[in-house]
């Protein structure tokens, strides 16, 4: 049986034709970025980020500043992934953030989720490319500089409808789904449930599955490394944690 769904393939098996027009759009276009010699070293989009050629070094470095005085041993080279809005490709992207937002009922916190289509993840055990995951709300702000916390907000409702009690709203983790080769840390934010209703999309925000609430001793591990992350964080951050096995 054929179904339509969203996958990843080689840039190169599209046919040119559907690509004309994203490609007229520069923020949309992994764009190459060359050394002083002409050698390629990474690909820079403005609105999504920045894939560059990186060294592993020892150096000295100026406490104070951060800033690298010396460097004195090569060790490896490595693609260093600036994940989010980035105007230079050689400073910081706007990091990312996501919303985990809490109801509190008689038989304790639950947690809003979502269920999203991962088209790049690969599950080895079942040979399968493209996973379903148990997710919850989050996203980049729009444009570099932007403030996460807003950005995370206007996403919960305009993808999902979801409304938060806004004097609740913090920030309690930052997080990486991969330390060795993403230097933007994502911020995971709290929030308490107010109200659910219609969601109001414009064409501008990705379109996800509707929300619906999950036990947050039920929460399913799953294979996306920042949700269960985020929800450790959340389950910490509200004392729901302990170093001894429920009884019964």
């Amino acid at each position: 049986m054929i179904v339509e769904r969203q996958v990843v393939v080689p840039i190169d098996q599209v046919p040119p034709e559907l690509m004309e027009d994203a490609l007229k759009a520069t923020e949309h276009r992994w764009n190459p970025i060359f050394d002083d010699e002409g050698n390629p070293i990474g690909f820079h989009a403005p609105r999504y980020g920045v894939v560059l050629r990186s060294a592993f070094v020892i150096a000295d470095v100026d406490e104070d500043s951060g800033e690298v005085v010396a460097i004195k041993k090569f060790q490896f080279d490595q693609m260093v992934h600036k994940d989010g809005p980035i105007a230079d490709p050689y400073g910081h992207a706007t990091p990312n953030a996501m919303a985990v937002v809490v109801e509190e009922r008689p038989d304790g916190y639950w947690v809003w989720a979502v269920r999203e289509w991962r088209p790049v993840v690969f599950d080895h055990r079942r040979n399968q490319r493209g996973v379903e995951a148990v997710g919850v709300t989050g996203g980049w702000a729009k444009k570099v500089g932007a403030d996460p916390i807003q950005t995370a907000l206007r996403e919960l409702v305009e993808e999902s409808g979801i409304e938060v009690d806004e004097a609740t709203v913090k920030v309690i983790n930052i997080h990486t789904p991969n330390r060795a080769s993403v230097e933007t840390c994502n911020e995971v934010i709290l929030a308490v449930f107010k109200s659910k209703h219609g969601r109001m999309l414009d064409g501008s925000h990705d379109v996800i599955g509707d929300q619906f609430p999950v036990r947050l001793n039920e929460f399913p591990a799953g294979i996306d490394a920042l949700v269960n992350s985020a929800l450790w964080a959340v389950s910490t951050h509200l004392n729901c944690v302990s170093n001894k096995p429920l009884q019964g």
